[in-house]
């Protein structure tokens, strides 16, 4: 994910893993981006759902 959103000057930062529950923050040009709210952010989900857990939730 993260070569993404580099490539548009942006980058995520995870703050936080608690229980299934992953809490990201977007930095660079991602961070006022109205596709980080939506698009973004259930690939970043979805990613991590496949690869990692069926049950995580990104916020």
């Amino acid at each position: 994910v993260r070569p993404l959103l580099a490539a548009d000057g942006g980058n995520v930062l995870v703050e936080e893993v608690e229980d299934d529950v992953v809490r990201i923050r977007y930095q660079g040009a991602c961070g006022s981006c109205s596709k980080a709210e939506s698009g973004t952010l259930m690939a970043i989900q979805s990613i991590l759902n496949k690869n990692i857990s069926p049950s995580l939730t990104v916020l």
